[in-house]
């Protein structure tokens, strides 16, 4: 797993897995990266710094639990 986390774009990128991406679907906030078989090979997290409060720590996992629920529910 490979984590990007780019502050000029405000966006993190989250690889799961190597592979040619074949279909990007984008759902507003987030992108997600499939292979020709589906499989997901990494999220794109848009507009990042809303997710991190500047003045707490957060770790990865939180946010990334965030987006989950997020996903799960629109």
């Amino acid at each position: 797993m490979e984590i990007r986390i780019d502050r000029i774009a405000d966006a993190a990128y989250i690889r799961f897995t190597k592979g040619k991406v074949a279909k990007t679907k984008n759902n507003g906030d987030h992108l997600a990266d499939y292979d020709k078989k589906g499989n997901l090979i990494g999220f794109e997290i848009l507009h990042f710094s809303r997710l991190v409060p500047k003045q707490e720590k957060v770790t990865l996992s939180q946010v990334i639990d965030t987006k989950r629920t997020e996903i799960a529910t629109s």
